[in-house]
């Protein structure tokens, strides 16, 4: 079972299991037990790159096979026990602690003598076959450097450091077929590739070591929406806009679109800040909705992601959930304006003592507006909500952090930005098969968290620049300056040539004490109930989730006011009718059942229609809600606003 193992590259469910025990049992058959044995020693995977028997004797003694003394022979059967966790050159301790142990079981049981077993000086190789960075020295090849000396911006140290956490977590993630991952970790001010990994093994050829992941092209998921929020403040989008977290359909070229985020859930009304360091799908879709794709696409093509072949339509409010390819090198590098006040950084291979500054030309985009958005995702509590208070992302210094996770877990990214420097990291498979049950969380997450923690306790930093913005107390569910019935407040940047209006999300109504209907009259058998007031497009999930907050329906004597009291003349209401009965299709998304309101208009003056008090805006259109209703239609005169039609309707 064990060779079959070797070179089988898939999950380990059961389907496959069962497949190995047939294979297994083929080479029984087949094959004898020298054979086996024989294809197994020279398969065996020592780590560092070692594949076989044979290489490993090479590498760490310089010998062949056949003149391998006893305490060798032992050293390599413990270096198999954990070839990747024990290194020989870091673990020396334990892999010998582990051979003395092995040599002591085959005395006991009588496979060598005791004499045999004493214990030898063993002389060990440090590995020197291999370039210490591959891909990187392959990509400055690619750049037409063929010969002489050059000077690389690689920290050797660092670049050692990101390959054995890689090792590390890998081996954490074996079974949830996780075979690769890439990281690129860039200097902010200067530009220069600090440490550069294209794969976990060069050398594997089972997991196709040799790919450069660092410059191969794969959907980013999440990762491009910071772009989306940027561009929104560049279009005079305000930070504190509240954006929807409900069940939405959108229409497509190729149908309707409905959005979900990762887990399924909807918070409803959300502020920028929460939707974009929380990585909801669903606001991050309506803010694109809002402000058109164009803009978005055209940002992205400035700030260097070269697979944007097609027109912007044809990526449409998918772009924003990732549905081109770039490559980690590209994410990097556009993340650049996050560091550096909306400039690129041109990312730098080679040490030039002489550029000390990487930015190219002007600003793509105002400093500000950078600065919020770095803001928003180092914001602890603003992305606890969806990755929790304990996660590899719960920073105890100013770290910027952005996830993505591409359609069908095949790709897992995960973007760090400090003061200082830029880490981009990647996990997943060369050959495009999903991983099983890994998130930004578990993924790329806690690769990238290492490698900050290694640079900060290297050489801790401080805050990041703020917005020259100022900061005010807002209501959390409107995005308005707090009223008497806010509960929730927070503060939050506002641009300076904004006016706020106070809160028009909470409201005190007064409700009957009896059955909690609305009422029109004033009686000691009355009292204020809070509701939330919100735009129509949340109905159905505040009736799902907080139906204590919808606004009650009038009580049947608020709905009496006779046709005969009203002007004779002017507009007429011609829809609903007086005493007309709806019935809500539960088949169908609440959202979709709209009413509009027709009328015949017969002056020139101004109009206006109430529904249950609450005026209307033009076309006249509202999302039906159960209860009893009442519509009026007043038109402005000298004396104020006068009744001119009216209806009571009832929907269930």
């Amino acid at each position: 079972m064990q060779a079959v193992r070797l070179n089988q590259n898939h999950p380990r469910d059961l389907s496959h299991k069962i497949y190995e025990v047939a294979l297994a049992a083929y080479w029984e058959m087949a094959l004898s037990k020298k054979e086996i044995l024989l294809y197994y020693l020279n398969n065996l995977s020592f780590g560092q790159n070692i594949i076989g028997i044979a290489q490993a004797s090479e590498v760490f003694f310089k010998k062949q096979v056949r003149d391998l003394s006893l305490g060798e022979t032992a050293f390599l059967l413990a270096k198999i026990r954990a070839p990747s966790r024990l290194n020989a050159n870091s673990h020396r301790d334990q892999l010998l602690a582990l051979q003395q142990s092995i040599l002591q079981h085959a005395v006991q049981n009588g496979f060598v003598l005791a004499k045999k077993a004493l214990p030898e000086k063993l002389v060990i190789y440090e590995d020197q076959r291999f370039f210490k960075a591959p891909h990187f020295t392959q990509m400055i090849l690619d750049q037409g450097y063929a010969s002489g000396d050059l000077v690389s911006t690689l920290d050797s140290d660092l670049q050692k450091k990101v390959q054995s956490f890689v090792q590390k977590h890998l081996e954490k993630l074996m079974g949830h077929h996780v075979t690769q991952a890439s990281v690129l970790v860039v200097e902010n001010k200067s530009g220069a590739i600090r440490a550069y990994l294209g794969s976990k093994d060069y050398f594997s050829v089972r997991d196709h070591g040799f790919v450069d992941g660092v410059r191969q092209s794969r959907q980013p998921g999440s990762s491009l929406k910071p772009f989306a929020y940027l561009t929104a403040l560049q279009k005079d989008f305000s930070p504190h806009l509240v954006l929807p977290d409900v069940p939405l359909h959108f229409e497509s070229p190729v149908g309707s679109y409905q959005p979900e985020n990762y887990d399924r859930l909807f918070r409803g009304p959300v502020l920028m800040r929460v939707a974009l360091a929380s990585s909801l799908n669903v606001p991050a879709v309506a803010l694109l909705d809002q402000m058109g794709v164009m803009p978005f696409y055209n940002n992205l093509k400035r700030l260097g992601f070269s697979n944007l072949s097609e027109e912007a339509d044809h990526y449409g409010l998918g772009l924003v959930l990732g549905n081109v390819e770039v490559s980690l090198w590209e994410l990097v590098r556009a993340y650049s304006v996050f560091a550096n006040d909306g400039q690129v950084c041109e990312l730098r291979f080679l040490e030039d003592n002489k550029k000390k500054n990487c930015v190219l030309g002007d600003a793509f985009f105002d400093a500000n507006d950078t600065r919020v958005i770095r803001d928003f995702l180092s914001d602890n509590r603003a992305r606890s909500l969806a990755f929790g208070s304990e996660s590899p992302f719960a920073f105890d210094f100013p770290v910027m952090v952005k996830t993505g996770t591409s359609q069908g877990f095949r790709d897992n990214i995960t973007i760090a930005l400090t003061p200082t420097h830029t880490i981009g990291v990647w996990v997943g498979n060369f050959d495009g098969t999903a991983m099983n049950g890994v998130s930004g969380v578990t993924g790329a997450g806690p690769i990238a968290s290492e490698i900050v923690h290694h640079l900060y306790l290297k050489n801790p930093w401080g805050d990041f620049q703020k917005p020259a913005l100022k900061k005010q107390i807002l209501c959390a569910l409107s995005g308005q300056t707090p009223g008497e019935h806010c509960s929730h407040v927070v503060a939050e940047y506002t641009k300076p040539t904004e006016s706020l209006d106070s809160c028009s999300v909470h409201r005190a109504v007064t409700v009957s004490r009896e059955d909690g209907s609305r009422v029109c009259a004033q009686d000691q058998n009355v009292s204020h109930k809070v509701i939330w007031d919100l735009p129509a497009v949340y109905n159905e999930w505040l009736l799902e989730n907080h139906r204590d907050k919808v606004l009650p329906s009038f009580a049947s004597e608020c709905l009496t006011l006779k046709k005969d009291s009203f002007a004779k003349q002017g507009t007429e209401l011609l829809s609903p009718k007086d005493g007309s009965r709806f019935r809500l299709d539960r088949k169908r998304p609440r959202a979709a059942q709209e009413l509009s309101v027709q009328l015949l208009k017969r002056t020139q003056g101004p109009v206006r229609v109430l529904l249950d008090q609450n005026e209307l805006s033009a076309p006249y259109r509202f999302v039906l809600q159960e209860g009893a209703h009442q519509i009026i239609v007043q038109e402005k005169q000298e004396g104020g606003w006068q009744n001119k039609d009216r209806a009571a309707f009832f929907v269930q």
